[in-house]
């Protein structure tokens, strides 16, 4: 960003205070660069729950950061299908879950989805209507009516203040949408951030053909025009070069990073095995495969079971169609896992404090890195990370020098990883060692550090 570029607008759905720590690396950027002298105005999407938060939230101290909140509605149309859906399901009878129990101990629950599990005639039509139900709402992300929403309030904004810039990031790529919309109405250099690739939305994993072309035009349409490209995983990179390999000129890796508030003063508390896991579970972050290494190490000779906690926090009350709360009383290790709804970050911040092991589910997802990766590599404790092992995240925690990526796939590598922490934990076998050394360079202050110089050096 050159001296004379001083007024930024940033486009970015997720933002401020809520449960989506995608927003987290948009608030640090705008802190950033109202802390530089720049005059920043922020659209976004305000989630009804958390607006009275924002308003008293660390923006306030930036009185150069301007906030703009812009609600998303569907359509009239959208709204339509929606409820004609809804009536669908209702008459046929498809709208109750039918997952099936595990079969094994150590393995995923299979399920089958009601959407999909008819047969026959009927069961083909159905199908074909559900698919292309699923890609008229969820294409471009299933945010069309906030798009044009945003799209008209920087036009009037830039009628105030005349931007310099203009910043997006996504998921949803909406806001890449908008940026680019507004960088060439106004004539502006855009800045497009991939926090996750651009065809990443398991909404609709078989989208229509039209769709799917669409939505490749509108990726080639937004990053061909970008003077900037930022990546938050090499692995994003990566998946992006076959098809924008003339762009490669553009495109750079700015890692999460973790904050200050991510680290843990405390010691480390010894004498249990007290993990912690607090996220989602989606996609295929698979809880199962854990929960049956635990229940294993519970019967163990020598292990002393009352010494074994796992929290979960977050929507991790099913997966796969399977609720955690039937499985665990089903394989009696219900009195060693707790699970929580979602709770305030000061609530959260106690709980990291009293674990001594970190849970982090990424399977399935190689060419990601989970925001939390870099909170727990401040934390000070020990981490457990269920993760390919040539995947971001298993590299990430290489480089650190932390180790404790495990493969799901196989029971015996989550046993061995458990008996070894429960050794360290519980039996004080062996000290843990400092790893500030290790993570300095992924601190979120070095991360913007580099994103500015990037941001300097933008073309017009």
């Amino acid at each position: 960003m050159k001296s004379e570029i001083q007024r930024v607008l940033i486009v970015s759905y997720t933002f401020g205070a809520t449960h989506e720590i995608g927003a987290r690396r948009m608030n640090a950027l705008a802190a950033f660069l109202a802390a530089r002298g720049h005059s920043v105005d922020v659209i976004y999407w305000q989630d009804p729950a958390f607006a009275e938060d924002l308003s008293s939230s660390l923006f306030r101290e930036w009185p150069e950061l301007r906030l703009n909140a812009v609600r998303n509605s569907p359509s009239r149309t959208i709204r339509w299908l929606i409820a004609a859906k809804k009536e669908l399901l209702r008459i046929t009878g498809k709208d109750r879950n039918n997952g099936s129990k595990p079969t094994e101990l150590h393995c995923a629950p299979e399920t089958s989805n009601p959407n999909t599990a008819a047969t026959g005639v009927f069961g083909a039509s159905w199908r074909v209507v559900h698919r292309a139900f699923m890609s008229t709402v969820f294409s471009i992300d299933g945010k069309k009516g906030w798009t044009i929403r945003a799209a008209r309030l920087g036009l009037r904004l830039n009628r105030e203040k005349r931007y310099s810039c203009v910043i997006a990031s996504g998921p949803p790529v909406v806001a890449c949408l908008v940026a680019t919309w507004l960088s060439k109405r106004l004539n502006i250099p855009a800045a497009l951030d991939l926090r996750d690739p651009w065809n990443s939305n398991a909404m609709i994993p078989a989208p229509l053909a039209i769709v799917r072309r669409l939505d490749i035009f509108l990726e080639r349409w937004c990053l061909q025009h970008a003077s900037l490209i930022t990546l938050a995983a090499p692995g994003i990179k990566r998946r992006a070069l076959p098809r924008h390999a003339d762009l490669l000129f553009m495109m750079h890796v700015v890692l999460n990073g973790y904050e200050d508030c991510d680290r843990i003063a405390d010691a480390m508390p010894t004498g249990t095995l007290n993990m912690l896991y607090a996220g989602t579970l989606y996609m295929q972050r698979n809880p199962f495969p854990l929960l049956a290494a635990l229940a294993r190490l519970a019967r163990a000779p020598g292990v002393d079971r009352q010494k074994l906690r796992f929290t979960l926090i977050g929507e991790c009350e099913s997966w796969g169609g399977v609720r955690l709360v039937d499985w665990c009383r089903e394989h009696q290790v219900e009195d060693l896992v707790s699970i929580l709804p979602p709770i305030p970050r000061q609530e959260l911040a106690s709980l990291r404090r009293a674990a001594n092991v970190l849970v982090n589910f990424s399977q399935g997802q190689p060419e990601q890195i989970p925001a939390k990766t870099f909170e727990m590599l401040a934390s000070g404790r020990y981490i457990m990370t269920l993760a390919e092992a040539d995947s971001d995240t298993a590299r990430i925690l290489t480089a650190a020098g932390i180790p404790g990526v495990v493969d799901d796939r196989s029971p015996a590598t989550i046993d061995s990883a458990l008996a070894e922490f429960y050794a360290r934990l519980v039996r004080g076998e062996s000290a843990v060692k400092s790893l500030e050394p290790d993570i300095v360079q992924f601190s979120r202050a070095n991360q913007n550090e580099a994103w500015y110089t990037l941001l300097q050096g933008m073309r017009p």
